[in-house]
């Protein structure tokens, strides 16, 4: 089934499997435009606009009304019937001054840091109560580090994602500034899809929507919130410690890691320097046509820069990442630039030759020793 698959399946698609999974590591701190370093993806921004409750919902849906009650909570959570938040009170005897590990439900990316909210905000303190935090977390397999700003709020009136009006104060909400949103704090039980867990039983961070005006939740002078998304989590914690020990061993990590890539980026400068530069530049649109698939790609060269699509990479430079590795070099100083895409999970090779003179890309997967000719016009 699989080489079947393999044989119809052209090129592009397997390279975009490496791609787009070089691409997609931790995107999790996808936002962190406010940290100045922006990352690509796993997680997505909450639906604004409020669901409506499933009638296969085994929760009960209480009657709405308006009053936001201070005093409704009791025990850990706060006492809404189908949105059942962490108390501030239960987030301090649970999280304060412990390391916390956080899983994406989404990209699967690691996040560590120390938690530290003996000072809580509300509406009088907002930028004092700002904490700088070192963020841990792992991008391309390797650990690396920000240093943002986490915000904990005790004067959060959180609604019921579905009896909407019923709000109530109590709970946390914890801000961490490469995020566009708040989150709360629920637990819940393990969940499977067979044999293979997709989100563990324990403590998950819910993102959650500040309320807008106009909006049925919404109350003048209370800072509202409410989840958009049915409580989806997008964060499990997957460890609680006080051992310090954690932070001192990342750190060792990255460091490592930073010997590692400046090795890497010595390397790569004298793999570019030994590359020709194009003189001019040259753009080629292709098809690729076989066994009735038809796929379209477009290749590009600029000095020493090789285009695919949208993917610029420099000559002579291997990017490698879980799935295996691509190189693309220039053959002297003709008009051929050959691309391998080395895609070590599945146990191919795929080579691309490219003459951009004379308008032509033949590829060659092998150990499939499937050939494609793409018929190319310049642009």
């Amino acid at each position: 089934m699989l080489k079947t698959f393999l044989k119809t399946t052209l090129f592009i698609i397997i390279f975009f499997t490496f791609i787009n999974k070089a691409n997609a590591q931790f995107k999790i701190l996808e936002d962190l435009k406010k940290a100045g370093d922006q990352l690509q993806k796993g997680l997505e921004i909450p639906d604004k606009k409020s669901k409506t409750p499933d009638s296969s919902s085994s929760e009960p849906i209480k009657t709405d009304h308006n009053e936001s009650k201070s005093n409704a909570s009791s025990g850990e959570f706060i006492n809404l019937p189908n949105s059942k938040y962490l108390t501030v009170e239960a987030f301090q005897k649970n999280f304060n001054g412990k390391i916390v590990f956080l899983k994406s439900l989404n990209s699967g990316s690691d996040l560590v840091f120390k938690i530290n909210s003996s000072k809580l905000a509300n509406s009088s303190n907002i930028k004092e109560a700002e904490i700088n935090t070192d963020i841990y977390y792992t991008k391309n397999n390797q650990w690396v580090k920000e240093k943002l700003k986490v915000t904990y709020y005790e004067d959060g009136v959180f609604c019921d994602i579905f009896a909407k009006q019923n709000c109530i104060k109590g709970a946390m909400a914890m801000y961490i500034n490469a995020f566009e949103y708040p989150f709360a704090i629920i637990k819940t039980q393990q969940k499977n899809i067979g044999n293979t867990v997709t989100s563990p039983e324990g403590f998950k961070l819910v993102p959650v929507n500040e309320v807008q005006n106009g909006d049925v939740s919404y109350k003048a002078n209370e800072w509202r919130l409410r989840s958009g998304t049915q409580n989806d989590p997008h964060f499990a914690v997957t460890q609680l410690t006080e051992d310090q020990k954690i932070i001192a061993e990342l750190e060792k990590k990255i460091n490592s890691s930073k010997l590692v890539n400046e090795e890497k980026q010595k390397k790569d400068k004298e793999a570019i320097s030994k590359q020709v530069a194009f003189n001019k530049s040259y753009r080629l649109a292709c098809t690729f046509s076989a066994d009735g698939k038809v796929t379209q790609a477009t290749f590009g060269a600029d000095g020493k820069k090789f285009i695919m699509n949208t993917i610029n990479m420099d000559l002579g430079v291997e990017m490698k990442n879980d799935t295996g590795s691509v190189i693309a070099t220039r053959e002297g100083s003709t008009s051929v630039v050959k691309f391998v895409n080395n895609v070590q999970a599945l146990g191919l090779i795929q080579t691309i030759t490219i003459d951009f003179e004379k308008g032509r890309a033949d590829q060659l997967v092998m150990p499939l020793n499937r050939t494609y000719i793409g018929i190319c016009n310049k642009l």
